[in-house]
């Protein structure tokens, strides 16, 4: 533009094209990126698969409307029991009411009741080593 040519700070000097080397280079390269970039893509679509009689928790739905919802309701509600799955990646689940109910693997997530979390702790062993107790 306005006949003046453009002044930048390095001149591209390398030229791939006649060198093999800095050409298997970027092609090694590019095949390793590559590959990283499908293994993200694969984990990110990849639906939660949940087994039949397993307990989950459902999103709440009105979490995701335009409609004001308080901020202290709980987020997910449940827990809920799979009965069958359908197709789509669709669940049947049975409150404890004994409702029926279908919704999208997206919307729950695999339920941990209180007691099997508490198995897993050692408490008496941390509050003797927390607080020197016999």
């Amino acid at each position: 533009m306005f006949e003046v040519k453009a002044r930048l700070p390095i001149k591209n000097t390398l030229n791939i094209l006649n060198n093999p080397e800095l050409w298997k280079y970027k092609v090694s390269t590019l095949v390793g990126l590559r590959k990283s970039f499908e293994e993200t893509s694969k984990s990110s679509t990849k639906a939660s698969q949940f087994e039949i009689g397993s307990k989950v928790l459902v999103l709440r739905p009105q979490l995701r409307k335009i409609v004001p919802v308080s901020k202290l309701l709980p987020r997910y509600l449940g827990p809920y029991t799979i009965q069958r799955r359908l197709s789509h990646n669709l669940y049947q689940v049975e409150s404890e009411s004994k409702d029926l109910k279908v919704f999208h693997a997206s919307r729950l997530i695999k339920f941990f009741s209180r007691s099997t979390l508490a198995e897993g702790w050692r408490v008496v062993q941390i509050m003797r080593i927390r607080y020197c107790v016999n």
